[in-house]
């Protein structure tokens, strides 16, 4: 079984959402959410859109566990979007120095200085969104078609 992505994304309360979109299938109480509730599930994988409001709250989550501060709405995390996989390109900022990662291109510069995440931007012929910040050293985006940036 999958998660129905589209159908996770219309739940107008954003606590039921988060409950589904972050529900372990194959626990005890998970089974009978499918069970209850299956239109929010499915047997066809899909690819999203995740709701960023749930990735922001898994990286809150992730942070926590790190013993890090959460910082609510501005923080999503290669970690978090891992967990849903949704694939992350991470480029070098000005201080950045990992020699497998590409610059920065100049067209995201906007992005990070002043935007933050969840905001979009083109690359190429695709839209890609900022899903974590770590300027100057790094910044990481993924496919926008991966992530509801309305929920």
């Amino acid at each position: 079984m999958y998660k129905n992505w589209k159908a996770i994304c219309q739940i107008p309360d954003g606590h039921v959402m988060w409950a589904l979109a972050l529900l372990d299938m194959y626990s005890d109480i998970g089974r009978k959410f499918v069970e209850r509730f299956p239109e929010y599930f499915t047997h066809e994988k899909q690819e999203g859109p995740i709701p960023l409001s749930v990735l922001r709250r898994k990286a809150n989550e992730v942070a926590g566990k790190k013993g890090f501060p959460a910082e609510s709405d501005a923080l999503v995390s290669d970690e978090a979007c891992a967990y849903f996989n949704i694939p992350v390109q991470v480029f070098n900022g000005p201080r950045g120095t990992d020699p497998q990662r590409e610059p920065l291109p100049a067209e995201f510069a906007h992005l990070i200085e002043a935007e933050g995440i969840g905001h979009t931007a083109e690359w190429g012929c695709r839209m890609v969104v900022l899903v974590e910040n770590g300027f100057p050293d790094y910044a990481s985006f993924a496919p926008a078609e991966l992530i509801a940036l309305d929920c």
